[in-house]
């Protein structure tokens, strides 16, 4: 759960900000462990670009809209498993949310798309840069309802992630395992 910018597990009160942050973070962690884990590539090359295996990532996620006071966000750090399984297997939809992609591109070091997820109502655009096969940076921006409202949270994430090993040890293809 989120309570102001810290995460805390296991509280299950609800405090005001963390009642409209915990959605959109919980989201946002999907959304960059997707990208990281081989979401929303579409079309992909038959060759990754990047290695497979236990990979580091960081994203900083800022939220905004839906009443939401300026500056609110978060940062979570988490290990992800990258297999070929999970980068052949890509983002048609899973059991959450199907999710609908348009002007994908890609290049010889990077992949952009717009994303629909009809099951949350949500929209965005997802930007990777793979600095190497072992590096790469990510911006996403997801906007969806608020819950119980009209109103739009946007979330706009930064996502660094770097290759650890070829072993993912504890941590299962297609799981993340966030870290304290």
């Amino acid at each position: 759960m989120i309570v102001g910018m810290r995460a805390v597990r296991g509280d299950r009160r609800c405090v005001p900000l963390r009642c409209r942050t915990e959605k959109p973070v919980k989201t946002l962690i999907a959304v960059a462990s997707f990208v990281l884990l081989g979401g929303w590539m579409g079309q992909a090359p038959s060759t990754p670009p990047v290695k497979m295996g236990l990979w580091e990532v960081a994203t900083t996620s800022t939220l905004s809209g839906a009443g939401l006071p300026p500056g609110v966000g978060h940062t979570a750090h988490y290990r992800a498993c990258k297999t070929l399984d999970t980068y052949q297997n890509w983002f048609s939809g899973t059991s959450q949310e199907k999710c609908v992609l348009s002007n994908v591109a890609w290049t010889s070091n990077s992949y952009k798309a717009d994303f629909a997820c009809k099951d949350r109502g949500s929209t965005g655009h997802v930007d990777i840069t793979f600095e190497s096969s072992t590096s790469t940076h990510s911006t996403v921006r997801v906007n969806m309802p608020a819950k119980g409202s009209r109103q739009v949270v946007q979330v706009d994430s930064t996502s660094t992630a770097k290759f650890i090993g070829p072993d993912c040890g504890t941590v299962a293809p297609g799981k993340i395992q966030i870290e304290p």
